[in-house]
């Protein structure tokens, strides 16, 4: 019963190093597609997170952040609205307006 438990125990770290890896590796993978409607923001993204500032989500949109809004030339304003299990920022985002500026 012991290897069990240790093998139980090792499952969440395996999980998360497997996570990471997956997210670090599809950035590098990934490229700008060509967008033929030829869409540029004209105002301020909106970026609604479904959790508290300073969380892990939050941390990660920040970093997302930080290289979109310089390739779309224009700044990406994070709204946190923790709440309900997310259910407040997702509602929040549903009723956006569908202009392609709220993320």
């Amino acid at each position: 019963m012991p290897e069990t438990r240790s093998r139980m125990a090792a499952l969440p770290s395996r999980l998360a190093l497997a996570c990471l890896a997956l997210l670090l590796g599809v950035p590098a993978q990934a490229q700008p597609a060509a967008d033929p409607s030829g869409w540029a923001p004209e105002r301020p993204l909106r970026l609604v997170v479904p959790s508290e500032p300073g969380g892990s989500t939050d941390v990660t949109a920040r970093l997302i952040v930080e290289r979109l809004g310089p390739r779309l030339g224009q700044p990406v304003v994070i709204e946190n609205r923790p709440g309900a299990g997310g259910n407040v920022a997702w509602g929040q985002a549903a009723r956006a307006t569908p202009d392609g500026h709220s993320l």
